[in-house]
């Protein structure tokens, strides 16, 4: 079984469940982390392998695309990382950072 926690400022438009049940199905264990005094949302591990996951709403403001990406870009291993997101033009990455919308993530 896996043990997922969600953070209480994922809005509740996103939905919850399907995000926890998709955070399952990646990987093995998943829970907030915190690296050395960095705060990531999710960090899913498997087999080994190691995902870092940041989820916002939105990402609307410089301010709040630092916050979200910042803490993930300070991480200087090779692992994947990704933020999640309701905006409508999530897609491409930033420095290596995926940055996926929600409904694309499910898919995943």
């Amino acid at each position: 079984m896996v043990d997922v926690v969600i953070k209480p400022k994922i809005k509740k438009e996103v939905n919850k469940m399907s995000l926890k049940d998709k955070l399952k199905k990646l990987r093995d264990t998943s829970n907030e982390g915190s690296l050395i005094d960095l705060e990531v949302d999710f960090v899913a591990q498997k087999s080994g392998e190691t995902l870092y996951i940041q989820v916002a709403y939105l990402l609307p403001t410089k301010e709040t695309r630092d916050r979200e990406f910042g803490n993930l870009l300070k991480i200087s291993d090779n692992l994947r990382k990704i933020v999640v997101s309701m905006d409508e033009f999530a897609q491409g990455n930033v420095d290596g950072i995926e940055h996926l919308h929600i409904l694309d993530f499910l898919k995943i």
